[in-house]
């Protein structure tokens, strides 16, 4: 992502902005009216009922802009901007939020969230930690994206092998573990010499690259000026997590198929079960900690609400992301059509409840505990988080054929996600 939007002409941005569809009355503009802009796709109902006992209670109405996904939210906003007519409020997660304050288009809120003595203990402190960009807080967070080890109860059961433990702070269960388990699990079940049931459907995103973490190493540092991924501790985290892939072969399948015995992925994955329970699938699933290798951490994408610059509305801007991100109100309804793991302590609460009643044994209450083990994946949260992880990807399709061995394929992308960083930091100071 560029800023060259910020600065095309009246001419060019008129015909981008009749293609977007915004050439109506200024958003935002009328009386007592906030415009919200976020992916609508990602929503439930609730969204609409937050929307309307906010008006209720202060008199001020709400419109919601439909968005399809991220890439129209990212065109949009910085159209609008351009255009100087932002959106009062905008929601996303780390790669787009982040983004935008490192670019200074976000208001910081340090100011609002002291006048109004907002007590911060109420979201866990690592989520606070992590929302800061650069010192300041741009955004109240909302929820997180963290990961867990979903995994077959049933496959573990057959073949003789103990349930995972829930417990972010136990002892038990390290990367050794992890990796006898898989392996125990990937199964040729009718002899002809290939499996059945494999040990693993996934790890990670990218093939792993987020759970570097767990070795207690990172690939960049906190401000996002250099990139270590070449870094001999790196390497070593990097080629354990890959020997999952290349040396011990524990992945194919799929847990909801009954041919994969566990998933490590983030905590939105529980829709999708929830889904096939819904349609008829009963599966016996349940969910784990992320083994141990020298720290037991989960990475986590955060999930917040920001006010971009250039509005009309701050106050009121300030009123509505207070109400769904902090107010126990509006959080309630706000996480419930997030479909998110909450970082509210009330909320929190509530979410656990929710899924303790949709699925009682399945331990969900692993990814509310997670959220004080948050591991910031410093890399990917900010300014070309997207065009960085398609380098990852890239890598790891290398590194998973045998094409490239880790070290090498870490070593060509090295360049271009150092020259993405050294482009965040030029826009930083434009």
């Amino acid at each position: 992502m560029t800023r060259r939007c910020l600065k095309i002409s009246w001419i060019t941005l008129s015909v981008v902005l009749l293609s977007l569809g915004l050439f109506m009355a200024p958003l935002g503009a009328a009386a007592n009216t906030l415009v919200f802009m976020g992916p609508s796709n990602l929503f439930q109902p609730e969204l609409q009922m937050a929307f309307d006992n906010f008006e209720k209670r202060t008199g001020i109405k709400v419109e919601p802009m439909s968005l399809a996904n991220w890439n129209q939210l990212n065109d949009k906003l910085l159209t609008m901007i351009a255009a100087g007519i932002p959106p009062d409020v905008v929601y996303g997660d780390d790669i787009r939020i982040f983004s935008y304050a490192e670019q200074n288009m976000l208001e910081p809120i340090d100011s609002f969230i002291a006048r109004d003595n907002l007590n911060m203990n109420l979201y866990p402190r690592p989520v606070v930690e992590g929302i800061r960009i650069r010192g300041k807080i741009y955004s109240l967070p909302t929820a997180v994206s963290i990961n867990g080890v979903y995994y077959h109860a049933d496959i573990f059961a057959r073949y003789g092998q103990s349930e995972l433990p829930t417990d972010w702070s136990s002892n038990e269960f390290l990367w050794e573990d992890f990796v006898n388990l898989v392996k125990r699990l990937t199964i040729d079940t009718d002899g002809d010499g290939k499996p059945n049931i494999w040990g693993m459907q996934s790890f990670g995103t990218y093939g792993g690259f987020d759970m570097i973490g767990l070795w207690n190493v990172t690939d960049c540092d906190r401000e996002r000026t250099r990139y270590t991924g070449t870094d001999p501790k790196v390497i070593n985290a990097l080629n354990q997590i890959m020997s999952l892939y290349t040396q011990n072969q524990v992945t194919g399948g799929v847990v909801v198929q009954n041919t994969a015995a566990t998933l490590t992925l983030h905590s939105w994955y529980l829709t999708n079960m929830k889904n096939q329970m819904d349609a008829g699938n009963r599966i016996n699933w349940k969910v784990g900690v992320l083994p141990k290798a020298e720290v037991r951490v989960s990475q986590g994408a955060f999930l917040s609400m920001a006010i971009p610059k250039g509005g009309a509305n701050k106050e009121d801007a300030w009123k509505l992301v207070r109400y769904l991100a902090y107010e126990p109100e509006g959080a309630m309804l706000f996480t419930r059509a997030e479909n998110r793991t909450p970082v509210h302590r009330d909320t929190m609460r509530n979410y656990v409840d929710y899924w303790n009643s949709i699925a009682p044994n399945a331990n969900v209450h692993v990814f509310a505990d997670a959220t004080q083990v948050i591991w910031r994946w410093n890399l990917v949260c900010g300014f070309g988080g997207t065009e960085i992880s398609n380098h990852l990807n890239k890598a790891f399709q290398k590194i998973r054929s045998g094409e490239t061995p880790v070290q090498a394929a870490i070593a060509e992308i090295a360049p271009s996600i150092q020259a993405i960083l050294d482009d965040s930091r030029r826009q930083a100071t434009n």
